[in-house]
């Protein structure tokens, strides 16, 4: 196609394509570097421009994640969590407690990792550790240098979790990781086309904003890592910077910025995440046939990537924007008959010092009704569920009475409908976990061992079950039968701190296809006709192109877009930038649509086979739901030929 004004031998075309998706799997890249920082406050880095100048830059120039969260306290669970979806047994920063440097039955960690499930999928991982011994030359992957014989080295083996996973005999057992993975940051590759598929980066503790300032830590990641961030942005590589924790002074939110090729560039991701979704996202990216531990009960972060699904976030707590659904209450087993529906902090736990005999368990009850619907703020009946999270807060301990607890919680969905007022008695010796009266698999668990921030339970599933038409009757909360006995109480709806009264958020997107079958039937089309690959009226213009560019797809015309016009093809004009001649391509877009259902790639070329992006575009309105796009092209119009198109997938 010819427009009116272009020089021969200058053409524009249109190229159409059709995809099948439904929670498509984030973009793979040849190259994913994850830096992992030290505790800080997502406020003590977004924004801080004196002390976090470069990390803001990326934060620009990439995506943040507005609401990301780390697990628990302290460090070496956070790091266990991200590489493997749960704390492996230990609590603390200390060597695990069934540590030994000669293999045993339950060390090294014989369970799912991320670094194993990228092995068995084809790909590879490494992890560099700054000043770390060269794997194999000494026993710092087993021990902390001792400060008396190497006072200025401050590698930690708590940092490195992968550590707990490298085989200590031949054939590697199952799930454990050869010698080789766990590599001293001076074997950094200088040629980034040498990294493993996933890289872990893990500073030093003068660097990592640990022992060290925030500045400095910052000016280490762009003096160490600016480089390959660059290069990663025209290589189809990527760069993750995350915090293992906060600094015990917040709800446990930290900073968490992406920056590389086929991102959201400049985007600020809503939605709660954890470095469960995390972990999630990167065995998804690869393609992980399986999911280690809590990542197998997340999904993918959903919103950094390009087509990315578009997605709405419904939030419901007590009084928020009128909602009025929530159900809470506690019932213990020592004091049966008594009604808790109007208490502030409801505990669950497995011992109550009572002077009853045994351990008398005490149970939380949770529910939020009516979520589902066409009204405000509820979630539409066919949406597609992306993720879900129930929060419940533990209050700030101010008196030294401490909330949290270092045991582990469970949720289990409630198979038997209840209300607020119930007791131990009134549900015949509190819940069952059979089966019955409530699932017998936990839907989710974790240790609550955040002072005065939220405990965050993924419940996607559940929601899904809820939206698919099962019966909503919440969860029970309740204590592992093998814990300590360390209780773990949370504010109720009675709360008057808003924030912190129990929060169900759902992440959601909606079917795809909707749109495009609305506008077949809106337009005329037939069951016979209505394809998305199917030409009708044989004007050489397949349905989602008459779709793409708001043509009619029972009346023949292929005319360009016209200045100032709200319908047609790509039209391509030629400007004059300085000295030089430049083509500039013009099309239409539908501004609700892009990147989810319909994909638009403007793209030049002058030999029809090798194609390029163009530069910076600029958009106009065009009438409800579109915008004209204008895309110029990068290389000056001085060879014999050049070409232009606009490529166009739909996504079904």
């Amino acid at each position: 196609m010819n427009p009116p004004g272009i020089s021969p031998g200058f053409l524009i075309g249109v190229l159409a394509s059709l995809a099948a998706t439904a929670f498509a799997a984030p973009h793979r890249y040849d190259h994913v570097v994850v830096v992992i920082e030290e505790n800080k406050t997502i406020g003590q880095i977004i924004s801080d421009l004196t002390n976090a100048p470069y990390i803001n830059s990326l934060a620009a120039g990439g995506v943040s994640l507005g609401k990301m969260f780390a697990i628990e306290h302290p460090s070496q669970p956070n790091y266990l969590e991200l590489f493997s979806g749960g704390n492996q047994g230990v609590k603390d920063d200390n060597l695990p407690p069934n540590f030994y440097t000669t293999p045993t039955a339950t060390y090294p960690f014989t369970s799912l990792n991320l670094g194993s499930e990228l092995l068995a999928t084809g790909f590879s991982f490494a992890g560099y550790s700054e000043q770390l011994e060269t794997a194999g030359a000494g026993d710092w992957a087993d021990f902390d240098p001792h400060t008396a014989t190497h006072p200025g080295v401050t590698y930690r083996r708590k940092h490195n979790p992968w550590a707990n996973w490298v085989a200590k005999v031949v054939p590697i057992p199952a799930n454990q990781l050869p010698p080789s993975v766990n590599k001293a940051f001076t074997q950094f590759p200088a040629d980034f086309n040498l990294l493993p598929s996933v890289s872990f980066i893990v500073p030093n503790q003068l660097h990592d904003m640990h022992d060290g300032t925030r500045k400095a830590g910052d000016d280490w990641l762009k003096a160490n890592l600016d480089a390959y961030a660059l290069w990663a942005k025209t290589h189809n590589s990527l760069l993750i910077v995350t915090w293992d924790e906060d600094d015990y002074n917040g709800t446990n939110q930290i900073a968490t910025v992406l920056y590389g090729a086929a991102l959201q560039d400049g985007a600020t991701v809503g939605g709660t995440w954890t470095l469960h979704n995390l972990l999630r996202t990167m065995e998804d990216m690869y393609g992980c046939a399986t999911h280690a531990g809590a990542a197998a009960a997340v999904r993918s972060i959903v919103g950094p990537f390009i087509g990315d699904s578009v997605v709405t976030t419904s939030t419901f707590r007590m009084d928020l924007n009128g909602y009025l659904g929530v159900r809470d209450t506690m019932i213990w087993q020592d004091t049966p008959a008594t009604n808790n529906a109007a208490t502030v902090n409801i505990t669950a736990d497995r011992d109550t010092n009572s002077t009853l005999a045994g351990n008398q368990e005490g149970q939380v009850l949770v529910k939020f009704e009516n979520l589902f619907g066409a009204a405000s703020g509820q979630i539409p009946a066919n949406a597609l569920i992306q993720s879900a999270k129930l929060l419940l807060s533990t209050p700030l301990n101010t008196t030294g009475t401490a909330y949290d607890s270092i045991d582990t919680f469970r949720i289990h969905r409630m198979l038997i409908n209840w209300s607020d007022t119930a007791t131990w008695d009134s549900l015949i010796g509190g819940v069952s976990i059979d089966n019955v009266e409530a699932q017998s698999v936990a839907t989710f668990s974790l240790v609550p061992y955040v002072d005065g921030g939220p405990a965050i339970f993924d419940v996607t599933s559940d929601i899904e079950l809820f939206r698919a038409g099962a019966e909503n009757w919440g969860w029970v909360v309740r204590a592992s039968s093998s814990g300590t006995g360390d209780g773990w109480t949370m504010k109720s709806s009675e709360t008057t701190t808003l924030a912190l009264r129990p929060t169900l958020e759902v992440i959601y997107s909606l079917p795809s296809s909707d749109a495009y079958a609305a506008w077949a039937t809106a337009s005329g089309l037939t069951n016979a006709n209505n394809s998305p690959t199917w030409d009708p009226e044989n004007d050489g213009l397949v349905n989602m192109l008459e779709f793409a560019f708001n043509l009619n797809p029972l009346q023949s015309g292929n005319t360009p877009l016209p200045p100032g016009g709200n319908s047609g093809l790509p039209s391509l004009r030629i400007v004059t930038g300085g000295p030089q001649k430049f083509m500039e391509l013009d099309y239409l877009r539908r501004t609700t649509l892009a990147g989810t259902l319909i994909n638009y790639t403007p793209q030049f070329s002058e030999d029809l086979t090798n194609w390029s992006s163009g530069g910076s575009e600029t958009t106009t309105p065009a009438g409800a739901g579109w915008e004209r796009v204008t895309v110029r092209d990068n290389v000056a119009a001085t060879p014999a030929r050049r070409f232009a198109r606009v490529s166009v997938s739909l996504n079904r």
